[in-house]
């Protein structure tokens, strides 16, 4: 990092020591000389520096800065001890702080001219090509269905490839795989200077509304750049009120223009002429600020400064970002502010060039989640790669996936599972099923778990509205104990020989790496109560109750047994009745009388009935919640029908029969309860226990009962 030598000290090489030929003296260094003297090796080779020193990649400044901000932040807190014990080891004058920030700072202007410098020197030593890669219009991420890319040069001939090859083939033919592009751009003028703008000029704007593309515009005046006052030169006045000592700071603009194929434009300059400040709005999205202060802009916001007559007359450059552009028609809204009311002049004029590619080339239209790599090929050189991922459609989501079922602890193999010779023991039938809740089709492309298993999944993963996809540990044991399950239900198999905890873990789902964004979902699961034991080797698993409604999957509460052994992988739980709730089970059990009824004039309704999973037309006054004391605790146990997920199940407490609250929130701890165990019954239902927070003795007298609503 430049320790005792300059900023383009050379650490390319190559070096000849005259140890090269020499085992002893073997370092890494000599194996990179020797292999670069191949063809193969330096493409690969060119291909890391490009993947690192372009495109935000681990080697531009901006990164080795913030990984280096990262360490300095960490120091800075110890630096004050740290040189009071060592400051003076060195020289008699002792290091202090301002010594380390001085350094600090060396290492950062450093930072920010290195990577050039080594690139240079990387590109003398023959080890980079001359021809460059092609540049995509966008770099990858999310983009919606349709989304057409456009790749240019600037020599040569593209080739790509959508099936994750290379289009250099080893030895440096054109894959066969490949298209070839043209790779052309063309100059394109989405307005020019004096054009025609609506106005508004009388400080009467009181809200955000008018930066937006539907605003209704229609009354604001109309004139042609450049507009302002003071100066002489305008084509449009503008006003300013009726005190030349205290104009008004801001004025508006609008202008509505025609974009054609703006999926192609790979960059947009936005010239402006401005007196004072400026801010810069297309389609609602700031895209440009200069000379005002950050954060939100009222209309009595000043300018930072007032420019100079040389500045006022000068066209200032603005890079925007061609994503805020749509198909057809396009707004851009401007807002001019002075930096004094008693200021003399305004000015304003603007137009807006880009650079598109051509549409010389049959276009590259995404309608799934695609990998393209890309060089470009001229008078036989080859550039290095450029490869970027688009996952098309709506990503998957801590909105729209659920961790649904688990199988952490499978019952044993039986006898004839072992026998067949495609399971050795119980973790081989250990898998994890995602359901997707939302009312569309997602992609999980490149959603992988970071802990717990280790899987990701391939490009073009999808998944339908409401259903479910498996991850297995053993594919042959997991089709061999469940038959039923169709192949297409099975997205793959933990990869790197991991496996679930049986003792509980904590599981993590990330998006894409190429994407920003938090966590999909991280919750820890645990084989121990309050969390079903009867999922830890019984043969049951867990289950997500009522996945539809998105619950926290880090409550035990909030998990259950499945309802049958084995689970129901790929399948909803249902039972006959499940997600679809009560009627879909008073129908399968010819109940006829309606959730309040009794059909079977027991004293229990049909609803409760349905909740609790007792007969429907058998006596069910002993399937009811009951209370007793255990080792000092006031315990209160109640049968829950799985299936019945569309249930919420309420333990509630009272000090009087009069006041009831939910009894994990109640503010007084005497009254309060916490789940205790959710244990499988054999017959399809659970018997769930909650307990009381404090020992009865210690607690007043209190009540609690079960609430079930649908």
């Amino acid at each position: 990092m430049g320790v005792n030598g300059s900023q383009n000290i050379n650490r390319v090489g190559p070096h000849d020591t005259g140890s090269q030929g020499s085992f002893n003296k073997s370092n890494p260094q000599f194996f990179h000389q020797d292999l670069a003297k191949t063809d193969e090796y330096k493409m690969l080779f060119a291909d890391h520096v490009y993947r690192h020193y372009f495109n935000d990649g681990l080697l531009t400044p901006g990164q080795v800065a913030a990984r280096v901000e990262q360490r300095r932040a960490i120091v800075d807190k110890v630096i004050i001890a740290e040189s009071a014990r060592w400051g003076d080891s060195k020289r008699s004058s002792p290091f202090d702080r301002e010594d380390w920030e001085a350094e600090v700072n060396r290492l950062f202007s450093y930072i920010e001219r290195r990577t050039d410098t080594v690139f240079n020197q990387i590109k003398s030593a023959k080890l980079y090509p001359d021809t460059t890669p092609p540049e995509f219009n966008r770099r990858g991420g999310v983009v919606d269905p349709g989304f057409v890319v456009q790749l240019v040069n600037e020599s040569g001939d593209i080739y790509y490839t959508a099936d994750g090859s290379d289009p250099r083939m080893i030895g440096g033919a054109v894959n066969p795989a490949a298209v070839r592009l043209s790779g052309s751009t063309e100059n394109v003028t989405l307005f020019e200077a004096a054009s025609t703008w609506r106005y508004l000029d009388d400080n009467s704007i009181s809200s955000d509304a008018w930066k937006a593309a539907a605003y209704d515009d229609s009354s604001w005046a109309v004139g042609d750049g450049e507009f302002g006052y003071g100066d002489g030169d305008e084509t449009t006045v503008v006003g300013f009120g009726d005190q030349s000592s205290s104009k008004y700071i801001t004025t508006w603009f609008r202008k509505t223009f025609a974009v054609t194929r703006a999926d192609a434009f790979l960059s947009l300059t936005l010239s402006v002429r401005r007196d004072d400040g400026i801010v810069v709005y297309i389609n609602g999205v700031e895209v440009a600020r200069d000379n005002l202060p950050a954060g939100v802009i009222e209309p009595d916001t000043l300018a930072l400064s007032s420019l100079s007559s040389s500045d006022e007359r000068d066209f200032l450059e603005l890079t925007v970002d061609p994503l805020v552009f749509v198909e057809g028609e396009n707004v851009i809204a401007v807002e001019i502010h002075q930096a004094g009311a008693g200021n003399s002049d305004i000015s304003f004029d603007a137009m807006l060039t880009g650079v598109r590619a051509t549409e010389s080339d049959a276009p590259i239209t995404l309608n799934a989640s695609t990998h393209i790599r890309t060089r470009s090929l001229a008078s036989g050189e080859w550039s290095a790669l450029n490869e970027a991922t688009f996952f098309v459609g709506t990503p998957a989501s801590a909105d729209n996936l659920v961790v649904s079922e688990i199988n952490y602890h499978p019952a044993d193999p039986t006898a004839a599972e072992i026998a067949s010779g495609l399971a050795s023991d119980d973790g081989d039938f250990e898998f994890l099923e995602l359901r997707n809740i939302s009312g569309g089709t997602i992609d999980l492309s490149g959603v992988r778990f970071t802990r717990g298993i280790s899987f990701t999944f391939p490009l073009g993963t999808t998944l339908s509205a409401n259903d479910y996809v498996v991850i297995v540990r053993n594919e042959a044991a997991f089709q061999l104990r469940y038959p039923t399950v169709p192949t297409s239900k099975i997205a793959g198999i933990f990869a790197n020989g991991s496996g679930l905890d049986n003792g509980g873990e904590t599981i993590a789902i990330a998006p894409p790496e190429t994407i920003t964004g938090t966590l999909i979902r991280e919750f820890a699961y645990n084989d121990a109560a309050p969390w079903p034991e009867s999922a830890d080797g019984q043969g049951y698993t867990l289950q997500l109750r009522s996945p539809m409604s998105n619950p926290d999957h880090s409550l035990p509460e909030n998990w259950r047994a499945s309802s049958t052994i084995g689970g129901t992988p790929g399948a909803s739980d249902d039972g006959g009745g499940g997600d679809n709730g009560y009627s879909a089970w008073a129908t399968a059990n010819s109940v006829v009388g309606g959730p309040t009824g009794d059909d079977d004039g027991d004293g229990v309704s049909n609803f409760l009935e349905f909740a609790l999973l007792a007969p429907p037309h058998a006596p069910s006054q002993s399937f009811l919640p009951t209370g007793t004391v255990v080792d000092g605790f006031f315990t209160f146990s109640f049968r829950r029908n799985p299936a019945a997920t569309s249930v919420n199940y309420t333990v509630e407490s009272s000090p009087d029969l009069q006041a009831w609250l939910a009894a994990t929130s109640q503010p007084t701890v005497e009254l309060q309860m916490e789940l205790a165990s959710a244990t499988a019954n054999g017959d399809g239902s659970e018997t769930v226990t909650w307990r009381s927070v404090r020992p009865v003795a210690e607690a007043v007298g209190f009540y609690v009962r079960l609430g079930v609503q649908e």
